[in-house]
C-alpha cells in the first residue's frame, strides 16, 4: 500500500510540474518594441499551408513494446507545413524531431514560423518514442530515429517531385537541416 501511494504521489508531482510548465512556461509578456527579439519572431512574408502526413517506411520495423506485438513496418504520422501554394519554390527543407515522450504538435509553433519565412517544415511522431506510443513510450527506439529521418527526407523530397502534389516544386534537394529537442 505505500508503494502505491509513493507511486500516486509522484505521478501527482510530474502532473503538477508539467501543467505549471505548460502554464508558466510562456513568454509572460509581449517583448519590448523594436527589441531584436520581437523582430526574430515575426511571422515571415509567406501565408502558410499545412496538410497531415502519414510515412510508412516497409523495409523497417517497429519492436514489440510492453503489450503492443510490434509490426513489420514503422508508421510514422505527423504534418508538414510549407509556404502557401502562391509561393514560388524551391524553400530549404528542415525535419523537427520531438524529444522522448513529447509529440511533433510541440514543435508546431516553430514549423509554422519557419514555414512564414520560406521553409518546408516536417514532423512526425517516431513510432515508439512519442507519448502515445504503442505499450508506452521507449527511449530503446531513439536508435531508429536517424533512419526514420533519412526515410521521411527521402519521401518529402519524392513528394516535391510528383505532379499535383502540395509540396510539387517547393522541395530544395540541396538544402535541408533537422531541429529538435532532447533526445529529438
Amino acid at each position: 500500500m505505500k508503494k502505491l501511494l509513493l507511486v500516486i504521489a509522484i505521478a501527482m508531482l510530474l502532473l503538477l510540474a508539467s501543467g505549471a510548465v505548460l502554464v508558466n512556461g510562456r513568454q509572460p509578456q509581449p517583448f519590448p518594441q523594436g527589441s531584436e527579439s520581437a523582430s526574430l519572431l515575426q511571422p515571415g512574408q509567406f501565408a502558410v499551408g499545412q496538410y497531415p502526413a502519414t510515412f510508412v517506411d516497409d523495409s523497417r520495423p517497429t519492436a514489440a513494446n510492453g503489450d503492443y506485438s510490434g509490426d513489420t513496418t514503422r508508421r510514422m504520422q505527423g504534418m508538414v507545413w510549407h509556404p502557401a501554394s502562391s509561393a514560388q519554390g524551391p524553400f530549404p527543407l528542415i525535419v523537427y524531431s520531438h524529444g522522448f515522450t513529447s509529440t511533433f504538435e510541440g514543435g508546431a509553433y516553430l514549423a509554422q514560423h519557419l514555414a512564414s519565412h520560406g521553409f518546408v517544415v516536417v514532423a512526425v511522431n517516431y513510432p515508439l518514442t512519442h507519448f502515445g506510443a504503442p505499450g508506452g513510450p521507449n527511449a530503446m527506439d531513439v536508435v531508429n530515429q536517424p533512419a526514420d529521418i533519412s526515410f521521411i527526407i527521402d519521401s518529402v523530397l519524392a513528394q516535391g517531385q510528383a505532379p499535383d502534389h502540395p509540396l510539387t516544386g517547393l522541395v530544395d534537394s540541396t538544402r535541408i537541416g533537422v531541429t529538435g529537442i532532447s533526445l529529438g
